[in-house]
């Protein structure tokens, strides 16, 4: 596969946008506050889902095998997947 030298582009200017912002990662915690357990993750999806009354209609996996960071598979007449 060849490279596209667009994607590339776009994410240099992605990273040079966060260093420019946050200039090292330990900065970027400081102001934003380490990453979130998937405990933590499992609780607030499921606060928020409830509080927007789709409990009966979401379900939440975790899984190493995802290829992109987070996928919904939706499933006619049932349960949605929200894939992390």
């Amino acid at each position: 596969m060849d490279d596209d030298p667009d994607i590339f582009d776009v994410a240099i200017k992605i990273l040079n946008a966060f260093i420019e912002e946050y200039t090292t990662e330990e900065h970027f915690r400081e102001l934003e506050g380490d990453l979130i357990t998937q405990e933590e993750t499992e609780n607030f999806f499921n606060d928020y889902i409830k509080e927007l009354n789709l409990q009966e209609f979401l379900t939440l996996k975790f899984t190493p095998h995802a290829i992109a960071q987070t996928a919904i598979n939706h499933c006619s007449g049932k349960r949605s997947k929200i894939i992390i």
